[in-house]
């Protein structure tokens, strides 16, 4: 973890970022401060802006309320557990669920995802609940 001075304000982060790692994780720790906390969370006992700290926990605030709804419901018929860094403002599965849940649950999903994949048929909704299975 290194502390970079940016625009007045220090941020921990981790040791080797390139230049657009370091502005994206400037922007989501922004975020976070600004609409979350800004108490970090910790790895190894090492504090990180990127991350959100234990009293955070369960609350998945980095998802839009819709989403985060729309999770705990389908965890209910598919439980499992939340992958270890889902709390990282930078987590690729946080994204990923704010990006393809909501299309998922659309009434044109078949349709939408046709669109993106040729060969798609059709979500097995007679099979899975709304025909998917979120897993980490």
């Amino acid at each position: 973890m290194k502390i970079h001075t940016i625009d007045g304000r220090d941020y921990r982060l981790p040791n080797a970022l390139n230049a657009f790692q370091q502005e994206l994780y400037v922007h989501l720790i922004d975020w976070k401060w600004q609409h979350v906390t800004r108490e970090p969370g910790l790895e190894c006992g090492v504090p990180y802006d990127a991350i959100l700290p234990d009293s955070c926990a369960g609350q998945y605030p980095m998802l839009y309320p819709a989403v985060r709804d729309a999770l705990e419901q389908h965890r209910q018929v598919y439980p499992f557990r939340m992958h270890k860094f889902f709390n990282h403002m930078a987590s690729s599965q946080a994204a990923n669920t704010n990006l393809f849940l909501p299309i998922l649950q659309h009434p044109a999903a078949n349709a939408i995802l046709g669109r993106l994949k040729g060969d798609f048929a059709r979500l097995a909704t007679e099979h899975l609940d709304n025909g998917y299975r979120v897993e980490f």
